[in-house]
């Protein structure tokens, strides 16, 4: 009977199973890639952050900008080692992105090592990867002095806010100038 009155009670309603939708970022995933605005990354006044510094590292905006559709502007490290830090510079530039968790995306990243005397220097370019994070890893060895060359990788986004980064850095005593443009990251399926 209890049955009964129940059924007849919700006999007139609808009912939908609930759903999960996920809403992701319209915004580009990266802002300022090319570092066209020409700000330098500094207290609030780009999309981009510098920070872990070793040694005497420094950084700027130069131009031009990468000879693959580079415009105007390149994020530049400066790297020297300081008087106390065992021969090591670093610095790494930083950037929230805008992504949508479980989403695939590409980066790619032109790059340019002002000197490759040795193969002391190299940058990272680090990206979300599970509960850690992914990089792909150039060595100044591997290249031309003062030469553009393009990195590529791929990986699933695992937030809403991760966390895209690119390392510089120079061991044994080794000082460098090293260059970043275009940065793009795009979803893919």
């Amino acid at each position: 009977m209890r049955l009964a009155i129940l059924l007849a009670t919700f006999a007139g309603l609808s009912y939908s199973a609930p759903t999960c939708t996920t809403t992701c970022p319209t915004v580009p995933v990266i802002q300022d890639g090319g570092f066209e605005s020409g700000l330098t990354p500094s207290a609030g006044a780009t999309f981009w952050s510098v920070s872990y510094f070793v040694g005497s590292a420094t950084y700027a905006i130069t131009n031009p900008g990468s000879t693959n559709n580079g415009l105007y502007h390149a994020f530049t490290a400066i790297l020297y080692p300081g008087p106390y830090s065992y021969g090591n510079s670093s610095d790494t530039l930083l950037q929230t992105m805008h992504t949508c968790p479980g989403q695939n995306y590409s980066v790619t990243v032109d790059y340019m090592f002002n000197s490759t005397a040795s193969n002391n220097c190299a940058l990272a370019v680090r990206y979300p990867y599970k509960t850690t994070t992914g990089s792909v890893i150039t060595g100044s060895g591997l290249n031309v002095a003062g030469e553009w060359r393009t990195t590529a990788s791929t990986f699933q986004a695992v937030s809403s806010a991760d966390q895209f980064s690119i390392a510089f850095s120079c061991r044994n005593g080794a000082s460098n100038r090293i260059s970043v443009d275009n940065i793009k990251i795009l979803p893919f399926n």
